[in-house]
């Protein structure tokens, strides 16, 4: 158990429903710290996006019930294993992660209305420039380094938005409700419609709009992200993740949204 409990603590931002957050409380806790406030109009258009997502939510919901995933399911597996799960969260140590990246997602934290106090920032090699679990922030100093300020912003906006859903943590319980290993289910391409897959490639999603709905700064960040991403590395198909062109059209979308809508 605890070596399936280290497996599943990690994804990574361009990978891809999370428990006890509602978008009131998401909402209201990201308004006491934000400088921007969306003009009435500019919050209707929010709402419709996070209506179309919490409908899409429920699909996903419905999908993974077919497999044996049930929200009651879940729940009693969180209620089961939620203590072990956050004793081997907690139980990483900060590793000198360099003292001006930690500044910079301090302020992201903090953005988000998070005591930065809560979350250890480990630094790892993993190609991916960022990912989180529920009290963890991983970083690759190098790959992150590598991006734009903007991006960066947005990189750590998007795994803020994980652990307010709790998604590392839904994974886990997850991939203990099905006892296999989701994560290489996934990577077969012929189950790209499994509803694990279907799960993923949503939170992901939703990662990316709630980060960019925040302000213009991290809607123009999910932008010059998978702008730098896809002339870097090019878009791949995968189980888990949604295409990286799909998500630009998503983040144009959005920005000029903000750009169009000012705020007050």
């Amino acid at each position: 158990m605890a070596k399936r409990i280290q497996k599943h603590l990690f994804f990574g931002v361009t990978l891809g429903f999370g428990l006890g957050i509602t978008y009131y409380s998401l909402v209201k806790r990201v308004k006491k710290t934000s400088t921007f406030e969306p003009t009435p109009a500019a919050q209707q258009r929010q709402n419709t996006i996070i209506h179309d997502l919490e409908k899409e939510s429920r699909e996903i919901q419905d999908n993974l019930a077919k497999i044996g995933v049930t929200a009651e399911k879940i729940a009693a597996y969180k209620k089961n294993y939620y203590q072990q799960y956050i004793e081997s969260d907690q139980s990483a140590t900060p590793n000198n992660v360099a003292k001006p990246i930690q500044d910079f997602v301090h302020g992201i934290l903090k953005d988000h209305g998070i005591n930065p106090h809560e979350i250890t920032l480990v630094k790892w090699t993993d190609p991916s420039p960022a990912a989180a679990t529920l009290k963890r922030i991983f970083i690759n100093e190098k790959t992150f380094s590598e991006l734009s300020e903007s991006a960066r912003r947005f990189v750590i906006g998007h795994e803020v938005q994980h652990i307010l859903h709790e998604d590392n943590l839904t994974i886990f319980l997850i991939n203990n409700i099905l006892e296999t290993d989701i994560e290489k289910l996934a990577e077969n391409t012929n189950n790209h419609n499994h509803p694990y897959c279907l799960y993923s490639r949503f939170i992901e999603k939703r990662a990316d709009m709630k980060a960019a709905l925040k302000n213009e700064l991290y809607a123009q960040g999910y932008v010059d992200f998978l702008q730098e991403r896809i002339k870097k590395y090019g878009d791949t198909p995968t189980g888990t993740h949604p295409l990286r062109a799909e998500r630009l059209k998503v983040a144009q979308t959005i920005l000029e949204q903000h750009k169009n809508l000012p705020m007050a």
